[in-house]
């Protein structure tokens, strides 16, 4: 019997849905999710992924000082603890760089137990150099050299890992991913609830930003390339979801001619609002300054065309560019311009909604994270039998 423990610092939507699948789809498998954080997802945890919880009250992005890397060493000898008394024989860790992680991976090397290791860096992100280059280089390669495996967002994310010294055969592809169905399930019902919920007009064609309004995902960047399009897209509105310190100052910023064409729905709590909004639009677009991977873009590929910056870690596996959407480089805004003018032409965004989907099905096809466990834990036990 496998008995997993995945270790992940908090619980997310996505992550929620990957562990039902887990369950689902792998009844051999007996796993515990062990969340080392509190995070602000706030449904009822299903039983069903048996949760276990350490850092009640703590965030995973307080900030770093003497008295947090104390804690979080101190929490990772509780989880071996835990770890031990359920007889936990397969990790996944959500990470490797604190000290709780760093504890929980000797213990595994040390008690011969398979652990396999995940990051969602990708290779336009890495910025180290010098003496941080060099510290990063060693101790990322001890750890891809030691972990069973390492498991990777994306084609971006195999490229960091190579970089730092990773062994090709221990690269697994594992990406987050969203629930598809809820999106793809979204119907007329849920597109008039949305429309309705958030007063947006009818009749419209609507390009589309979800994520926190904040400076690195550049809601700022699309709010200026709309204003520049409209114009000449007068048929077109921007939809921008989601909430955070620059929503106010964008908002006072909107000329007053164009403000009945631009709405902000605020955080959008409901799973079926949410799909409703996917369903009402045509285009989504990402415009982050960077992007480890950006889970939105897989979910928004199950029904529309795309735009997203060149940084963006899914956007070089989820957008063929000029047949789904477009890829533009990060902090341009004459290239979003431009890629916003091309996806809103009239012969163009129906044909790169209807490409999304098939480049979404063909590449989940070859990256499916519950796939890619179902056969590292395969071979674990061939090996554990051998």
């Amino acid at each position: 019997m496998t008995i997993l423990a995945i270790i992940a610092n908090e619980l997310t939507p996505y992550r929620l849905h990957l562990h039902r699948r887990i369950v689902a789809e792998l009844p051999e498998v007996t796993l515990w999710s062990v969340f080392t954080h509190e995070g602000p997802y706030a449904e009822p945890i299903d039983p069903a992924i048996r949760p276990v919880r350490f850092g009640a009250g703590e965030r995973a992005a307080d900030p770093i000082t003497a008295l947090t890397l104390m804690r979080e060493w101190r929490k990772g000898g509780r989880i071996i603890r835990w770890l031990e008394s359920a007889g936990v024989n397969q990790v996944i860790l959500f990470g490797y760089n604190d000290p709780a992680r760093l504890r929980v991976f000797r213990w595994c090397a040390v008690r011969g137990i398979a652990c396999y290791v995940f990051g969602d860096s990708n290779v336009l992100g890495d910025f180290a150099s010098g003496l941080k280059r060099w510290i990063k280089h060693t101790y990322l390669r001890w750890v891809t050299q030691s972990a069973a495996g390492i498991l990777h967002c994306g084609r971006l994310g195999l490229k960091y890992f190579l970089r730092y010294g990773a062994p090709p055969d221990r690269l697994h592809p594992f990406p987050y991913e969203p629930d598809y169905s809820a999106v793809t399930a979204a119907g007329p019902r849920e597109i008039d609830a949305a429309v309705d919920h958030f007063r947006l007009p009818r009749g419209r064609r609507r390009l589309l930003f979800a994520g926190r309004m904040v400076r690195a995902k550049r809601p700022d960047l699309l709010l200026k390339a709309f204003q520049s399009i409209a114009p000449e897209r007068p048929e077109w509105d921007l939809v921008l979801a989601g909430e955070g310190p620059l929503r106010v100052a964008l908002q006072a910023s909107i000329p007053t001619a164009l403000q009945p064409r631009i709405h902000f729905t605020g955080f959008v709590s409901s799973r079926e609002l949410l799909s409703g909004l996917y369903a009402a639009s045509e285009v989504f677009v990402l415009p982050s300054d960077y992007e480890p991977w950006g889970v939105v873009l897989a979910e928004a590929a199950t029904r529309l065309a795309l735009v997203a910056s060149s940084v963006t870690g899914a956007a070089a596996d989820l957008i063929e560019d000029g047949r789904n959407g477009r890829i533009f480089p990060a902090g341009s805004l004459s290239a979003l311009t431009q890629a916003l003018m091309d996806v809103t032409a009239e012969d163009h965004y129906p044909r790169m909604q209807a490409e999304s989907p098939r480049i979404l099905e063909a590449w989940r096809a070859r990256t499916d994270p519950v796939c890619t466990l179902s056969r590292l834990l395969e071979l674990d036990r061939a090996r554990t039998a051998a």
